[in-house]
């Protein structure tokens, strides 16, 4: 073989190889037409969550089955997820599940991956901290029917949609929409906000809009204590339903 012969074939040998290398390389760099993201949790368990575009739904798959397709919780700034027993609590890059029915929890990362940088969903709630702890608890607990202490006409539901009825006996029931956050939410509020402290704002939807906030001083499975943050004053409820199993108190006051 000539010399000229033998160096033609070697250029185009590596030409062709560079053009694998390239398009490998090129090809790992592409994102995943696929919306999921895999964990795997310390309990041994594995899934892949896919959210909606507007993530106001995740499917969770395992082995490619969708097992479960929980929805985001109302009027939360968390990316919660609820289904059934189920609890999806997505903060940082892991997320926590927890069961309600074993009264069991487990937490999830998502596999190292060298060429894919892990989904953060955002500072809320890593490291467990006690501003999330309060939105959490709160948003839990204060699902259900209301009576006030003061006046057994006046209730006050909290539905998992995001809405609240308040009924007066003999008067039009009032709807509107509920939230609760804290100092760290990004809620634009008329009033100072106190650390360690979690708030409830009420937009109600009767002719020109009215928003009401209150200071929750207490949510527990049986009571629920507000202050009335524009006229001042306490509201004092009890429990009418009864859903809530778990008796979790949340002592809100300032420290």
């Amino acid at each position: 073989m000539s010399t000229k012969l033998f160096l033609g074939v070697m250029v185009a040998v590596l030409a062709i190889a560079g053009y694998v290398v390239y398009s490998n390389t090129m090809n790992d760099d592409v994102p995943m037409e696929s919306n999921g993201i895999s964990f795997m949790c310390k309990d041994d368990s594995y899934f892949v969550a896919e959210f909606s575009p507007d993530f106001s739904q995740v499917d969770i798959l395992v082995d490619g089955v969708i097992v479960r397709t929980a929805v985001r919780v109302a009027n939360s700034d968390l990316y919660m997820y609820e289904i059934g027993d189920y609890t999806y609590t997505f903060a940082g890059e892991e997320v926590t599940v927890s069961n309600s029915r074993t009264d069991t929890s487990t937490s999830c990362n998502q596999p190292f991956d060298a060429n894919t940088a892990p989904y953060n969903f955002g500072d809320m709630g890593e490291g467990g901290g006690r501003e999330t702890d309060l939105i959490l608890e709160a948003t839990k607990n204060i699902k259900g029917q209301w009576r006030s202490v003061d006046d057994e006409k006046f209730t006050r539901e909290f539905m998992a949609n995001g809405t609240v009825t308040d009924s007066y006996e003999g008067s039009d029931d009032t709807v509107g929409t509920w939230l609760i956050f804290t100092i760290n939410s990004e809620v634009a509020a008329p009033f100072p906000l106190e650390t360690n402290t979690a708030y409830l704002k009420i937009t109600t939807d009767v002719g020109a809009s009215e928003v009401m906030y209150y200071k929750l001083t207490k949510v527990t499975s049986e009571e629920l204590e507000l202050i009335y943050m524009d006229r001042g004053g306490a509201l004092r409820f009890t429990r009418v339903d009864g859903d809530s199993d778990t008796e979790i108190n949340v002592e809100i006051e300032a420290e």
